[in-house]
């Protein structure tokens, strides 16, 4: 797995249509089994979706930031919305992800587990139970893992130079954090049928090809993604960074140039 918390994510993405892809394509795999495994996966990416959409939200707040909100109430508001997410009860009271993934995870080895775990190639989704344990409970540790980075980046946010990098970094994550929620929104329109054509639920009864083949599609598109981004295509700015009057010190990876000053 990737050491970045939103590559993190990326790739338990690309591990969710992986494991839909295996299921579709067991011939002996019975019909009304195939739509239990894709109602989870439906109900998994709903609560995927619902646990990283403040933390996009938030990024795109840094993106936006200009010289002029330095030492302002809106550094200070997204500070106090970081300090929110980052709570447990947040995720249990406000939100009730925890609540939605223990029954996830009840559901899974009652229901879900026995049917897939004979699949071909599961060993190319096996980290996917990890999202949903609600104690150790990957989704939740990856927005965690994010909101403790930006935290720090914006601790003592005070020069240009130091807001630059903060944008571009917010940029990058922002970027890379929409492309994953993107993929599972395709992929949970097209089990449903709301992307204009018959679902997958429907679908997979008259031409189950078709429907893996649909699959081989999304999962091109977020392989070639997690490749981009392991090769030095995205946008990410990682590493250990510090900035000293406008100019970025220490062990970076930067694959966009840094920009100073607002925009």
């Amino acid at each position: 797995m990737p050491d970045n918390n939103e590559e993190q994510l990326q790739a338990l993405s690309l591990q969710i249509l992986r494991m839909a892809q295996s299921a579709t394509a067991q011939p002996n795999l019975p019909n009304a089994d195939l739509r239990r495994v894709l109602n989870f996966l439906d109900k998994l990416v709903q609560v995927v979706d619902q646990a990283f959409r403040g933390l996009y939200t938030i990024l795109v707040d840094i993106k936006l930031l200009r010289d002029a909100d330095i030492g302002s109430g809106q550094i200070q508001a997204i500070r106090r919305d970081l300090e929110m997410i980052s709570t447990r009860s947040w995720y249990r009271d406000a939100e009730e992800i925890c609540s939605r993934l223990h029954h996830l995870s009840k559901n899974y080895g009652e229901n879900i587990a026995p049917i897939v775990q004979s699949l071909d190639h599961n060993e190319e989704w096996s980290e996917i139970f990890q999202l949903m344990d609600e104690h150790e409970g990957h989704i939740i540790g990856i927005v965690q893992g994010s909101v403790a980075e930006l935290k720090k980046l914006l601790a003592d946010l005070q020069t240009p130079g130091e807001l630059a990098l903060a944008r571009q970094i917010a940029e990058g994550k922002g970027e890379t954090l929409q492309h994953s929620l993107q993929d599972l929104t395709d992929f949970r329109n097209q089990i449903l049928g709301l992307s204009g054509s018959v679902g997958f639920l429907e679908l997979i009864e008259t031409d189950r090809e078709a429907v893996t083949a649909q699959l081989q599609i999304l999962i091109d598109r977020s392989d070639r993604r997690v490749t981009n981004i392991s090769t030095g295509g995205g946008a990410y700015v990682g590493g250990n960074v510090s900035v000293s009057g406008g100019n970025f010190i220490g062990n970076t990876q930067t694959n966009a140039p840094a920009t100073t000053g607002g925009a």
